[in-house]
């Protein structure tokens, strides 16, 4: 089976280790383990470009969706972007999404998209958006290794233990 992922290395390299073919959209620079079709040189995020990720993934998700025949699954993990594009496959594709962690501001747009078959990685994550077409949960599947809790006076820390240097931090 050939999968297109966007932007989501630890589903990629799970899906090859499994014994299949993926074309893993992301930044040129991405450690993983599979082909890559880079999206732009450098993460966005390193070169001080995050913000404006939704307006450089546009040309990423146009060359997966002109290339949609090639693939029989595209996961896609850049929100509600890939919807219009995804409307006009003309062939069976499966395809699912992962998105905001706070849909009510895109409430609009994911109700003008809600005949889209999306699938959610929580139950959780389906409570906002009812009447979206849900054909299944399936649960992130991250290594359980991946974030290391280190506890401090008033401070939790979560860090990646392949970027140390980078931590996300949050006070209470």
């Amino acid at each position: 089976m050939q999968h297109a992922v966007i932007d989501q290395v630890f589903l990629a390299e799970e899906l090859v280790r499994r014994g299949h073919d993926v074309t893993l959209y992301a930044a040129g620079d991405s450690t993983a383990n599979v082909r890559l079709a880079a999206g732009s040189c450098q993460s966005l995020r390193l070169i001080g470009l995050a913000d404006f990720g939704p307006m450089f993934h546009l040309p990423m998700l146009s060359d997966v969706y002109d290339h949609a025949g090639e693939f029989d699954v595209i996961h896609s993990h850049v929100d509600c972007l890939s919807f219009p594009l995804t409307r006009m496959v003309h062939h069976a594709n499966g395809l699912d999404y992962a998105w905001s962690t706070r849909p009510e501001r895109l409430l609009p747009i994911y109700r003008s998209y809600s005949d889209l078959p999306v699938v959610s990685i929580s139950n959780d994550q389906r409570r906002p958006l009812p009447e979206m077409n849900w054909i299944r949960t399936v649960y992130h599947g991250l290594p359980r290794d991946l974030l290391k809790l280190v506890l401090e006076p008033a401070t939790i820390w979560l860090s990646r233990k392949d970027f140390p240097g980078e931590a996300s931090r949050s006070r209470h």
